[in-house]
């Protein structure tokens, strides 16, 4: 991390990133869910996620983690779905007499 740049893990550094990218992130997801509680659930989670992390990744990457996280848990939630379904698909149904 550069000395002089601040630091996620202050409030009032985590807050300012929320504010600026929080609605945009959702925007964004929903834009490829099509379900406004489903993108702000993924993004409250990747801020969960930016907040426990806050001192390994540094503020002028912040940007890049929040949508690049909130895209990877869109997709990975898609993927569990259709793995979910496929199964659900493809399983023999079995009687227990």
């Amino acid at each position: 991390m550069l000395e002089n740049e601040p630091s996620i893990c202050e409030e009032k550094n985590y807050n300012e990133l929320f504010r600026k990218f929080y609605e945009p992130a959702t925007k964004y997801i929903y834009y490829k869910c099509g379900n406004l509680q489903r993108a702000e659930d993924i993004v409250q989670n990747v801020f969960i996620k930016l907040w426990k992390l806050c001192a390994t990744i540094t503020f002028s990457k912040a940007k890049s983690y929040i949508y690049t996280a909130s895209n990877n848990s869109f997709l990975n939630e898609v993927a569990h779905e259709k793995a979910v379904s496929y199964t659900h698909l493809t399983l023999p149904t079995k009687r227990i007499v």
